[in-house]
């Protein structure tokens, strides 16, 4: 489910850096999470069309747990 999720968020993010959307949503960091996912978007609309694709693909299983407009997507290695 997440690798799904990371492909949508790569797509809803069309402009700028797609890497952002995704950074530290790698496997370890998800179990360390305990199987919480973050993703990052450079605009309002790009995270709407990712909450609104992921309701039609994934209806039940996943839960968006928080919102943070000011959160930055973390330093990538």
């Amino acid at each position: 489910m997440v690798s799904a999720m990371r492909r949508l968020a790569w797509q809803c993010q069309s402009e700028i850096n797609r890497q952002i959307a995704v950074a530290g949503t790698n496997n370890a960091k998800w179990k360390r999470n305990q199987g919480n996912a973050t993703f990052y978007f450079t605009s309002i609309s790009n995270r709407r069309e990712f909450l609104s694709e992921l309701s039609l693909i994934f209806p039940t299983g996943w839960e968006k747990a928080s919102h943070d407009e000011k959160r930055i997507a973390p330093r990538q290695n």
